[in-house]
C-alpha cells in the first residue's frame, strides 16, 4: 500500500497514513460522529485524540480492506497468505463506489477480524495503525446508531486486548484511540464497557510491570466516571454499580501494594453521592466498601462526610458494628472507642476487614484533639486539658509511672502529631505547657460552630471597618464607611452558597 500526503510526502505505512491528528475545532453545527465531550479527557504522551473529525483516508476502499487482511494474515504460512481473503479482495475491488456492496464486504472482513484476532507479535505501532484503520472503516460505511456499528467496535476491542504479546502500552493506546472515538450517540453501556476495559488493561499493565504508569494516566478518567455516568443517565443502573465495583477492585487489589486505595474511595463516595436516594439499587456492599477504606486511609477524618450517605446510614441495619464505629469517631471519647475495640464484637469487626486497632484509636485520638481545639479558636489551652482528652492511660499509651514532665512531652508529641496531620494548627509555649490554637477542625460541624463562625465574621468585619477609617482619616476624608455587622440567620443556612466547602477551616483569627 502507498499513498501520499497533502503535502507530498509518500506514506508507505498502516501506522504512518492513519496516524491520528489533532483534531481541528469545527466551525459548524457538530456532526452526530463527533466524539462525546466526556471521553475526551485523555492527554498524555501515551494518548491522542482522535475520533471522525480526526481521521483523514487517502487511499481506496479496496486498498484499506487489502490492509485489514494483510494484517490479519501475519501469523499465517507464506503459502496461505497469498490466499488468505483473496475473495474478499476480489470483492472490495468490484465494489467500486456502491455504498451498499462496500459494507458487505467490511461486514465479511471484520467476521475474519472476530475470528483470527491479532495472534502472535504485533508490533505496538502496527496495532495503533490496525485500530484507526478499522475506526475509519466502520464510521464510514455503518451507521452509528446500528448494531453492526456496535458489534464492530465491540470486536475490536477484543481484538485489541488479545493482543497479547503486544506491549502494553501500544493496546492502551489503541483502546484510548478507541475509546475517545466513539460517536455522542453510541449506546451508553457499551461506552461504560469500553471505559471499563480501558482502566482495567492499565490496571493489569501496572501489576505486572509493578509500575503504576499506566493506572496513573486513567486516573483523572476514574475520577470523572460517576459524571460520566450521570451523563449517560446510567447512575441507577445495575452495569454501573458492576462497573464501578470492579474498577474499586482493581484500584484496591493487593498486586498494586493498595497504593490506590485512596482513589478507590474517592470513587466510591463520589458515585453513591449522586445515585438518587430514591434508587431500588443495592448498593450496600459498595457502602460497606467505602466505610471500611475509609476507616483503614491514615489520612481520612472526614467521618461526617460518610454519615451524610443515605447508603451508609442504611448499613444501621445490616452492619450496625460499622455504624455504632462511626458513630464513636464522631461523637465519642477516646476510653469509649478503646472500650468498643476491646470487646468480642469489636475483635470481630478488625479481624474480618482486617482493619489495625492501633491506626483507629490513632485516628480517634487526632480527630478528638482536633474537635477540642476547634471549640476553643484564638484561645489557648493548657496541656492539662489536652492530655485529659488524650485518654493516654485508656490504651497503656502512658505508663502510671510516668512523672509530669513526661507525660507533658507525650502530651506534647500527640499535639505534633495532630498539627501534622493537617487537623490543627496551633502555636505550641513549653515554658507555659500552653497552646494558642489558629485553627482546628470539627468531627461534627454544628450549631456551636455555625455561632462561633457568625462571631468571628462580625469581628473580622469590625476590623475591616476599622482598617477603613483609618485610611479615610489619614487621607483627609470626611466619611467613613459604618457598616453594621452580618449576622447569620436560620433561613441564611438552608442556602448552600452561604456554606463555606470547610468550614471549619475557615474558623480561624486574623
Amino acid at each position: 500500500m502507498a499513498g501520499v500526503t497533502s503535502s507530498g510526502e509518500r506514506i508507505t505505512s498502516a501506522a504512518a497514513l492513519f496516524a491520528p491528528q489533532a483534531p481541528a475545532l469545527p466551525t459548524g453545527p457538530i456532526p452526530s460522529t463527533t466524539p462525546s465531550s466526556a471521553s475526551k479527557v485523555f492527554s498524555s504522551q501515551f494518548t491522542t485524540a482522535s475520533g471522525s473529525l480526526a481521521t483523514v483516508s487517502i487511499d481506496t476502499f479496496a486498498e484499506q480492506i487489502a490492509d485489514l487482511l494483510d494484517a490479519l494474515s501475519r501469523t499465517l504460512p507464506a503459502n496461505d497468505r497469498l490466499s488468505f481473503g483473496e475473495q474478499l479482495n476480489t470483492q472490495a475491488s468490484e465494489a467500486g463506489e456502491d455504498e451498499v456492496m462496500q459494507a458487505e464486504v467490511l461486514t465479511g472482513a471484520l467476521k475474519e477480524m472476530t475470528h483470527r484476532g491479532l495472534a502472535g507479535q504485533v508490533d505496538a505501532a502496527d496495532l495503533e495503525g490496525f485500530t484507526t484503520l478499522v475506526i475509519m472503516l466502520v464510521n464510514r460505511h455503518y451507521k452509528p446508531v446500528s448494531q453492526e456499528y456496535v458489534s464492530a467496535l465491540d470486536s475490536l476491542a477484543n481484538v485489541i486486548l488479545g493482543a497479547g504479546a503486544t506491549a502494553g502500552t501500544g493496546r492502551y493506546t489503541s483502546l484510548t484511540a478507541l475509546f475517545n472515538a466513539l460517536p455522542a450517540s453510541f449506546p451508553a453501556t457499551a461506552r461504560l464497557e469500553h471505559i471499563t476495559r480501558l482502566i482495567e488493561l492499565a490496571a493489569s499493565s501496572s501489576a505486572a510491570a509493578s509500575s503504576s504508569a499506566d493506572l496513573e494516566i486513567v486516573l483523572p478518567a476514574i475520577a470523572l466516571l460517576p459524571t460520566w455516568l450521570r451523563e449517560w443517565q446510567l447512575l441507577d443502573s445495575a452495569e454501573a454499580l458492576a462497573a464501578v465495583t470492579k474498577i474499586v477492585g482493581y484500584l484496591s487489589a493487593p498486586a498494586l501494594s493498595h497504593r490506590y486505595e485512596s482513589e478507590a474511595q474517592s470513587l466510591i463516595y463520589s458515585y453513591l453521592a449522586l445515585v438518587p436516594d430514591s434508587s431500588t439499587l443495592d448498593a450496600s456492599q459498595l457502602a460497606e466498601q467505602l466505610v471500611v477504606l475509609s476507616l483503614g486511609l491514615p489520612n481520612f477524618y472526614d467521618i461526617e462526610k460518610l454519615t451524610g450517605l443515605a447508603r451508609v446510614n442504611k448499613l444501621q441495619s445490616s452492619r450496625p458494628d460499622l455504624v455504632g464505629l462511626l458513630e464513636t469517631l464522631l461523637a465519642g471519647t477516646v476510653k469509649a472507642l478503646v472500650s468498643l475495640l476491646d470487646t468480642s464484637k469489636g475483635a470481630a469487626l478488625l479481624s474480618s476487614h482486617k482493619l489495625d486497632k492501633a491506626s483507629l484509636i490513632k485516628k480517634g485520638r487526632l480527630m478528638i484533639l482536633a474537635d477540642l481545639c476547634s471549640a476553643r479558636i484564638g484561645q489557648t489551652l493548657g496541656y492539662d486539658q489536652l492530655e485529659a482528652a488524650l485518654s493516654l492511660e485508656a490504651d497503656g499509651s502512658a505508663p502510671s509511672d510516668l512523672d509530669s514532665d513526661e507525660r507533658a512531652m507525650l502530651t506534647e508529641t500527640w499535639v505534633i502529631e495532630t498539627i501534622r496531620s493537617g487537623l490543627l494548627n496551633a502555636r505550641i509555649h513549653q515554658p507555659t505547657l500552653t497552646i494558642s490554637i489558629v485553627r482546628a477542625s470539627s468531627r461534627i460541624f454544628g450549631a456551636s460552630h455555625w455561632k462561633a463562625l457568625e462571631e468571628h465574621l462580625s469581628s473580622w468585619r469590625t476590623q475591616l471597618d476599622n482598617v477603613i477609617s483609618v485610611v479615610d482619616q489619614a487621607a483627609g476624608g470626611s466619611k467613613t464607611l459604618n457598616r453594621p455587622a452580618p449576622s447569620l440567620q436560620t433561613d441564611d443556612l438552608e442556602d448552600e452558597s452561604l456554606i463555606p466547602e470547610n468550614p471549619a477551616a475557615a474558623i480561624a483569627v486574623s
